[in-house]
Protein backbone atom coordinates (compact mmCIF):
# COMPACT_ATOMS: atom_id res chain seq x y z
CA UNK A 1 0.00 0.00 0.00
CA UNK A 2 2.83 2.58 0.46
CA UNK A 3 4.15 1.74 -2.59
CA UNK A 4 1.47 2.03 -4.31
CA UNK A 5 0.95 5.44 -2.78
CA UNK A 6 4.54 6.72 -3.79
CA UNK A 7 4.08 5.23 -6.78
CA UNK A 8 0.86 7.90 -7.22
CA UNK A 9 2.60 10.84 -5.51
CA UNK A 10 5.52 10.12 -8.33
CA UNK A 11 2.95 10.60 -11.27
CA UNK A 12 1.12 12.95 -9.28
CA UNK A 13 4.57 15.30 -8.81
CA UNK A 14 5.52 14.87 -12.70
CA UNK A 15 8.47 17.12 -13.75
CA UNK A 16 8.65 18.33 -10.02
CA UNK A 17 10.14 14.93 -9.07
CA UNK A 18 13.94 14.12 -9.73
CA UNK A 19 14.65 11.34 -7.85
CA UNK A 20 14.09 8.69 -5.79
CA UNK A 21 14.82 9.02 -2.26
CA UNK A 22 16.65 9.25 0.48
CA UNK A 23 16.27 4.92 0.30
CA UNK A 24 18.77 2.89 1.58
CA UNK A 25 20.03 0.49 4.77
CA UNK A 26 20.63 1.92 7.79
CA UNK A 27 21.87 -0.90 10.70
CA UNK A 28 22.57 1.29 13.43
CA UNK A 29 18.86 1.94 13.51
CA UNK A 30 17.64 -1.59 13.35
CA UNK A 31 15.85 -1.05 16.66
CA UNK A 32 13.35 0.71 14.20
CA UNK A 33 13.19 -2.31 11.25
CA UNK A 34 15.16 -4.96 11.49
CA UNK A 35 17.68 -5.30 8.21
CA UNK A 36 15.23 -8.34 6.47
CA UNK A 37 12.60 -5.75 6.42
CA UNK A 38 15.07 -2.87 5.01
CA UNK A 39 16.76 -5.30 2.38
CA UNK A 40 13.09 -6.29 0.92
CA UNK A 41 11.75 -2.42 0.81
CA UNK A 42 15.13 -1.41 -0.39
CA UNK A 43 14.49 -3.52 -3.94
CA UNK A 44 11.53 -2.47 -3.65
CA UNK A 45 12.23 1.02 -3.84
CA UNK A 46 14.97 0.57 -6.15
CA UNK A 47 12.17 -0.86 -8.43
CA UNK A 48 10.53 2.69 -8.33
CA UNK A 49 13.22 3.92 -9.25
CA UNK A 50 13.00 1.91 -12.34
CA UNK A 51 9.73 2.47 -13.20
CA UNK A 52 10.11 6.27 -13.33
CA UNK A 53 13.42 6.29 -14.57
CA UNK A 54 14.66 8.52 -11.96
CA UNK A 55 18.09 8.54 -10.37
CA UNK A 56 18.11 7.73 -6.50
CA UNK A 57 19.32 9.38 -3.55
CA UNK A 58 20.84 6.82 -1.29
CA UNK A 59 21.00 6.44 2.68
CA UNK A 60 23.84 3.57 3.97
CA UNK A 61 25.05 3.08 6.91
CA UNK A 62 27.04 0.53 8.81
CA UNK A 63 25.75 -2.55 6.65
CA UNK A 64 28.70 -4.06 6.58
CA UNK A 65 29.14 -4.66 2.75
CA UNK A 66 24.86 -5.55 2.43
CA UNK A 67 24.70 -1.76 0.77
CA UNK A 68 27.16 -1.89 -2.13
CA UNK A 69 26.04 -5.35 -2.98
CA UNK A 70 22.70 -5.01 -3.20
CA UNK A 71 22.93 -1.49 -5.36
CA UNK A 72 25.28 -4.06 -7.31
CA UNK A 73 22.92 -6.92 -7.70
CA UNK A 74 19.94 -4.05 -8.89
CA UNK A 75 22.27 -1.61 -10.95
CA UNK A 76 19.76 -1.93 -13.44
CA UNK A 77 17.13 -0.48 -11.50
CA UNK A 78 18.23 3.24 -11.49
CA UNK A 79 19.79 5.97 -13.80
CA UNK A 80 22.57 6.94 -11.40
CA UNK A 81 22.47 8.49 -8.07
CA UNK A 82 24.18 9.81 -5.21
CA UNK A 83 25.07 8.67 -1.58
CA UNK A 84 24.58 11.04 0.58
CA UNK A 85 26.58 11.57 3.92
CA UNK A 86 29.28 9.20 3.24
CA UNK A 87 31.84 7.50 5.90
CA UNK A 88 32.66 4.55 4.46
CA UNK A 89 36.70 3.54 3.54
CA UNK A 90 38.33 4.33 0.25
CA UNK A 91 37.42 1.09 -1.01
CA UNK A 92 33.69 1.42 -0.42
CA UNK A 93 34.10 4.59 -2.35
CA UNK A 94 35.79 3.01 -4.78
CA UNK A 95 33.09 0.65 -5.70
CA UNK A 96 30.18 2.69 -5.41
CA UNK A 97 31.83 5.55 -7.82
CA UNK A 98 32.86 2.29 -10.21
CA UNK A 99 29.16 1.46 -10.03
CA UNK A 100 28.52 5.17 -11.55
CA UNK A 101 27.27 6.61 -8.20
CA UNK A 102 27.85 9.66 -6.81
CA UNK A 103 29.10 10.53 -3.36
CA UNK A 104 27.88 13.38 -0.70
CA UNK A 105 30.97 13.97 1.50
CA UNK A 106 30.38 14.93 5.42
CA UNK A 107 32.43 18.35 6.21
Amino acid sequence: AHLAALAKLVEAGGKDVVAIGEIGLDYDREEFCPRDVQQKYFVKQLQLAKQFNLPVVFHNRNTGGDFERMVREHRESFRTGIVHSFTGTAEEMEELVGLGLYMGING
